[in-house]
């Protein structure tokens, strides 16, 4: 596999490879048709919505938007408010994105066309979230649509992104078949998801051996946590972590 570049020589990014999702949805159309083989002739579709923007409390800030693991693992999209759908009959997948206003883009930047989602995350189509209803019921002429709901094993907490839309009434809505396929599915990595996982893996491990270099007697929790979060960022591009960085001390190093 890869390395990463030594420290000394400065940093190095790892250019995602939107194609990898396109294997996944592959991968995964394919699993879930030879599970459940009667969905490829009943004009059904896989519907997923993910993450939305969290203000803080009742403040004009927005938490830093980290996208719907689900979601993240079929399209890999980095912004808030989108949809996903992929047709079992022909296998085609449609992302829809947010219409942004006027205002958006005074204050955030330039809104970008449906034809940049299209060619930079490797969709069939890509539509506006608010003709979501009318592409599955004009174009798609869908009937059936497998959503999102489950249960994680782990913190036993239910998927909180369950698709729904005015208009979901008319369709017949599986809300079972789906998350067991995905969970399966994310279980056997692609050659290009473990080009990835190794990339973090060994960016993790230098940024934990970079702490235990840099600590000293004196240093406080917070020097060594913010060296790990420094490491990860500015050496690896990594703003974001699957978890709190442990740099206990005291009696804190105990637990």
């Amino acid at each position: 596999g890869r390395a990463l570049a030594d420290p000394a020589e400065g940093y190095e990014l790892f250019p995602i490879d939107f194609s990898m999702h396109v294997q996944i949805r592959q991968n995964v159309v394919q699993r879930f048709l030879q599970t459940h083989p009667e969905a490829q002739s009943s004009a059904a579709a896989i519907l997923l919505h993910g993450g939305v923007e969290l203000d803080r409390y009742d403040t004009d800030i927005q938490y830093n938007f980290h996208q719907e693991s689900f979601f993240q693992y079929l399209f890999g999209v980095r912004e808030p408010g989108c949809a996903g759908l992929l047709d079992l009959a022909t296998r085609r997948a449609v992302l829809f994105v947010p219409r942004l206003s006027d205002e958006w883009e005074l204050w955030c930047g330039d809104r970008k066309p449906l034809a940049y989602f299209k060619a930079h995350y490797k969709v069939d189509e890509v539509f506006y979230v608010d003709e979501l209803a009318a592409v599955l019921a004009d174009k798609l002429k869908a009937k059936k649509l497998f959503v999102l709901h489950g249960q994680n094993s782990d913190s036993g907490l239910e998927t909180t992104t369950t698709s729904t839309f005015e208009g979901i009434d008319q369709y017949e809505v599986d809300r079972q078949a789906l998350h067991p396929v995905l969970v399966e599915s994310r279980v056997v990595k692609t050659e290009k998801e473990l080009e990835l996982l190794r990339f973090v893996n060994k960016l993790s491990s230098r940024a934990h051996v970079n702490v235990m270099r840099s600590i000293r007697p004196g240093k406080m929790e917070f020097h060594a946590e913010s060296d790990f979060l420094h490491y990860v960022y500015s050496n690896g591009g990594a703003r974001f972590h699957a978890y709190t960085c442990i740099c206990g001390s005291g009696h804190n190093a105990s637990a």
